[in-house]
């Protein structure tokens, strides 16, 4: 922390067939997210993390459950999220 040195980054390249609907992000863009954790526990498992941030709504979502609880659920990981409007 004191270096706020980056210990590890990745990348995939995408092409998001689905178009974007407002309150349906998870579904768009959960796959590619999941891949690249996937990676990362396959290649740095000691870098899992204790906490994720994502860029999003979560229990704030219009149905209470938007793509920072997805993630959070699927990955068993706690998920904050910080979206930059209120949905």
């Amino acid at each position: 922390m004191k270096s706020k040195k980056v210990i590890y980054e990745d990348y995939i390249y995408v092409i998001l067939k689905e178009e974007y609907i407002p309150g349906f992000l998870a579904f768009r863009e959960l796959p590619p997210t999941l891949e690249l954790f996937r990676k990362l526990k396959a290649n740095k498992p000691h870098l899992w993390p204790q906490v994720v941030l994502v860029d999003g709504n979560g229990i704030l979502h219009k149905f209470q459950c938007g793509y920072a609880c997805h993630l959070g659920v699927l990955l068993d990981i706690p998920t904050i999220g910080c979206a930059k409007t209120f949905f």
